[in-house]
C-alpha cells in the first residue's frame, strides 16, 4: 500500500463514518414513530438535533486542529459515533433518542473535520485533489451501500438493529484512526520544529544545510514540492 493511500484511507472512513450516522434515520422513521408512538415530524427532529450539535462542535474544534491533529479528531470522533449509536439503538423513548443524537452530532462534527482537515494535513499540492476527491466521493458510499443493509437489518430484525451499520462503520474508522501518520498536521511523520537556529538543528540534527535537506526529502515522500531554504526556517515559526 503506498504512502498516499494509508494517508487517505482514515479519511475516507472518517466520511463514510458521517454519512452512515445520518443516514440511517430516514429508512427507520416509521417503525421509530410507531415504537415511540410518535410522529413522524416528531421523529425527524433528532436530524435536527443531530446538525445542530455538529455544526456547534465543528466551530468550537476548528481553531483546535492545528495543535490537536487530525489523527484525534478521528478517534474522538469514532468514539462519539458509536457511543451514539448504541445510545440510540437503546433509547426507550423520544427524549433519550433526541440526546443520543446529542452525541452523535459531535462524533459526526469531528469525523468530518477531520476528513477535510486531513487532505491539508497529509498532501501537498500535487496530490491535494486526488485526495478530495476520494474523500467526498467516499461519502455516497454509505448511501449506495449503507441503506439497502439498513433496511435488510430493519426488516428481519428491529430498527434498533440497523444502527449496527454506523457502529460498525465508526468502528473501522476509529481503527484506521488508530492507525493514521501520528505527525503534526504539517505533514505525517513530521514534527515541527519548536524554534529557529539551535533548536532546529537540535530538534532534527545536524547543521543547516542538512536540516533543509531532510525536511524536503520528507515532503517530498507525500508529495509535496520542495521549499526554499527561506520558506523552511518561516514555516518553523
Amino acid at each position: 500500500m503506498s504512502a498516499r493511500t494509508r494517508a487517505v484511507v482514515p479519511l475516507v472512513l472518517a466520511t463514510v463514518a458521517t454519512q452512515a450516522s445520518i443516514v440511517v434515520l430516514a429508512p427507520l422513521m416509521v417503525e421509530i414513530g410507531r415504537d415511540f408512538d410518535a410522529g413522524i415530524g416528531a421523529v425527524g427532529i433528532a436530524r435536527s438535533v443531530l446538525a445542530a450539535t455538529a455544526v456547534a462542535v465543528s466551530l468550537a474544534i476548528g481553531p483546535l486542529i492545528d495543535r490537536t491533529g487530525v489523527r484525534p479528531l478521528i478517534i474522538a470522533g469514532a468514539l462519539f459515533a458509536m457511543a451514539g449509536a448504541g445510545l440510540t439503538a437503546a433509547s426507550p423513548s423520544l427524549i433519550p433518542f433526541y440526546a443520543a443524537h446529542v452525541v452523535t452530532g459531535a462524533g459526526v462534527a469531528c469525523l468530518l473535520s477531520a476528513g477535510f482537515a486531513g487532505v491539508a494535513a497529509y498532501f501537498g499540492d500535487e496530490h491535494a485533489a486526488w485526495a478530495v476527491g476520494w474523500v467526498v466521493g467516499a461519502q455516497s458510499l454509505a448511501w449506495i451501500g449503507g441503506n439497502p443493509v439498513i433496511g435488510l437489518l430493519a426488516d428481519h430484525g428491529s430498527w434498533r438493529l440497523a444502527y449496527l451499520v454506523p457502529a460498525t462503520i465508526a468502528g473501522l474508522a476509529l481503527v484506521a484512526g488508530l492507525l493514521a501518520p501520528s505527525g503534526r498536521p504539517e505533514r505525517p511523520g513530521y514534527r515541527t520544529p519548536p524554534a529557529l537556529g539551535g533548536a532546529l538543528r537540535s530538534d532534527l540534527g545536524g547543521s543547516d544545510e542538512s536540516v533543509t535537506a531532510r525536511w524536503g526529502a520528507e515532503r517530498g515522500r507525500f508529495g509535496c514540492r520542495p521549499e526554499p531554504r527561506r520558506q523552511v526556517a518561516r514555516n518553523a515559526l
